[in-house]
């Protein structure tokens, strides 16, 4: 029986954490780089300490969504990559793909990849964006790497070139 309830707590709190990041979502598509910790809670309707709670800090925050959108990018560019057509067709569509997720969602980008200009509007500091981009952009890098070596037949050095084009993209 015990197991059963604390089965149900951490269901319960895996949704709270993925309602928590959509609010965090409408933030950072709103306010970019700016967004800020007091403005995700006042959008999920809670306060900071619930935040820090379910996050461990801000750095926590920005990992799970940096996560979150990295993962939804690199599943976009899986499918673009395993769409029907020759090698120079799946990797114009996997291109188009990473350029149209930054085309549509800039703030997302921004907020991932450039740190806040200028303090929230209620003077909280925005992300610090730099200490975390490198590793994320190394970790998109890399796993693009992957999924090019294992779904186009680049030649006798494909995993070489598939790393420099995952490099390349993660350095854009």
């Amino acid at each position: 029986m015990e197991t059963g309830q604390r089965q149900d707590q951490r269901t319960a709190t895996e949704r709270r954490r993925q309602e928590l990041l959509e609010a965090a979502d409408r933030v950072v598509l709103r306010d970019g780089p700016e967004a800020s910790m007091n403005a995700i809670a006042a959008e999920a309707g809670i306060t900071k300490p619930i935040l820090y709670r379910h996050f461990g800090d801000k750095s926590g925050l920005y990992r799970a969504l940096a996560k979150r959108h990295t993962d939804a990018l690199l599943a976009t560019l899986r499918t673009a990559l395993d769409s029907p057509g020759d090698r120079r067709d799946r990797v114009e569509a996997t291109l188009h793909a990473y350029l149209s997720a930054i085309e549509t969602r800039p703030q997302v980008y921004r907020f991932l990849m450039h740190p806040a200009e200028t303090p929230a509007a209620d003077g909280e500091k925005g992300f610090d964006v730099g200490r975390h981009s490198v590793p994320l952009l190394r970790r998109m890098g890399e796993d693009l790497a992957e999924v090019i070596a294992e779904r186009l037949d680049l030649g006798p050095d494909s995993r070489q070139v598939a790393r420099g084009v995952g490099a390349t993209a993660s350095s854009a």
